[in-house]
């Protein structure tokens, strides 16, 4: 792939202009730009929005400028021009006219990658797509859609011919790259560019509206011969599901965390709203929690800051009124912002909260133990009976210690009309399962 052959400074709405404030073009410079052209050389393709595009299109279109400067001559010639445009609404349409109207049929090449034709143009291998989402795009694909896993997320990633990282930066939860296997293609879909730049570099960088750029690739034609790959991952995921069996019918009490999380998976509709807020406790829900539409999962996102959850799940009620809207508690974080029930009664809303109250700082308390045999600072009251501070409040409050109590006490919940905690006593001793320790 050719190296970017243009720069240049712009307004934050897409537009050049001369100190002057017109739209006059300064006389190239080769010292200046041979300068430039060595600041961006690691750069591949960049993309533009339509002004900015309109506004770059004077290199291809006068001859003057090019034939001005030696250095300008001299990157133009070899390279071509190499701009993807990134127009809202119906991209597909709007780029391939574009791209021939400008270049026409014999150009359209790599060099010139509309995204309709991403997979064919990074790699003729290419099948078909896999989601493994998490965060802000859980339920975009369906739990039960057969190309959605949550289990086999790094076996995925590691075998993928191409990963398409689509509004997430490689950041840790990404390995910074590292998770995604060495050979494979490397797609990055993002509003904006990427800021990360000793992160693992993209094979493409697609800057623009997310939501048009993957309407354009689903649209694409489908790859071939990834059947084998895709039933593999679905064996793995059907032995990991089956391996959480045990823990899921666990009799214990205080609970285990996973048989919560069964019982409270038979409760929640298909279009249940759940927030979560905690550490360890809100871990589990993240591996085990299914979601089926867009928006209908929250979290603290990758910098975990407890407390959010009940605002969370305020907005969400009063966006989505009807809707079940479930709001997982640690105890811990409870302390942050328990109080906004008072808030959810003062306006009626019937937000169902279920707390794993098991008395410590898990996410802390654990991986201390592991490193260093002891713990600081970590421990909570045992058993504190939050419920009655949400039925102080004009709530309803439920107190669960075995799990025969839990389902019962969950639509005693949801169908009270009013705010609600189910304070859950989970044990102690169970440690989440995590493969980092971060303390």
């Amino acid at each position: 792939m050719g190296k970017v052959i243009y720069g240049s400074n712009m307004s934050l709405d897409g537009w050049t202009e001369t100190a002057d404030g017109d739209f006059a073009w300064a006389p190239p410079d080769d010292e200046v730009f041979a300068f430039i052209t060595e600041l961006m050389a690691s750069t591949d393709t960049y993309l533009y929005g339509r002004r900015m595009y309109g506004t770059l299109a004077v290199w291809e279109t006068d001859p003057a400028l090019g034939a001005a400067s030696e250095g300008l001559r001299a990157e133009l010639r070899p390279h071509g021009i190499h701009v993807v445009t990134v127009y809202p609404g119906p991209v597909e349409s709007a780029m391939e006219a574009a791209a021939r109207k400008r270049f026409g049929n014999d150009r359209m090449s790599p060099k010139l990658v509309p995204l309709s034709y991403v997979e064919r143009g990074i790699n003729d291998g290419v099948v078909s797509i896999h989601s493994a989402s998490w965060g802000r795009m859980r339920g975009c694909i369906p739990a039960d859609h057969e190309l959605a896993f949550s289990r086999t997320r790094g076996s995925a990633l590691k075998g993928a011919d191409v990963a398409i990282v689509a509004g997430v930066p490689l950041d840790f939860r990404l390995g910074f790259g590292g998770a995604i296997g060495e050979d494979a293609k490397l797609i990055r879909v993002d509003a904006e560019p990427n800021r990360l730049e000793r992160n693992r570099a993209a094979d493409v960088d697609l800057v623009g509206d997310v939501a048009s750029t993957l309407g354009a690739l689903a649209a694409s034609e489908p790859g071939s011969g990834s059947a084998a790959w895709i039933a593999g991952l679905r064996a793995e995921e059907t032995e990991k599901r089956e391996a959480e069996n045990e823990d899921r019918a666990d009799p214990r009490g205080p609970l285990h965390p996973m048989r919560l999380y069964e019982e409270l998976g038979q409760v929640l509709d298909r279009d249940a709203i759940v927030i979560g807020d905690g550490g360890d406790f809100v871990s589990y829900a993240g591996r085990v929690i299914e979601t089926f539409e867009p928006g209908t999962w929250m979290d603290p996102g990758p910098f975990g800051c407890l407390g959010a959850g009940p605002g969370q799940a305020i907005g969400a009620a009063c966006a989505n009124p009807g809707k079940q809207i479930c709001l997982l508690l640690g105890d811990g974080a409870f302390g942050f912002s328990g109080l906004e029930f008072d808030t959810m009664v003062r306006h009626g809303l019937p937000i169902v909260g279920v707390m794993g109250n098991n008395g410590i700082w898990a996410l802390e308390k654990h991986p201390m133990e592991y490193l260093y045999g002891y713990s600081i600072a970590a421990e909570l009251r045992p058993e504190t009976p939050y419920e009655e501070v949400v039925e102080a409040l004009g709530g309803h409050g439920e107190l669960v210690r075995e799990p025969e109590e839990l389902r019962p006490a969950l639509e005693r919940a949801f169908a009270s009309g009013k705010p609600a905690l189910v304070n859950v006593l989970t044990d102690p001793d169970v440690v989440y399962p995590r493969r980092a320790v971060l303390v």
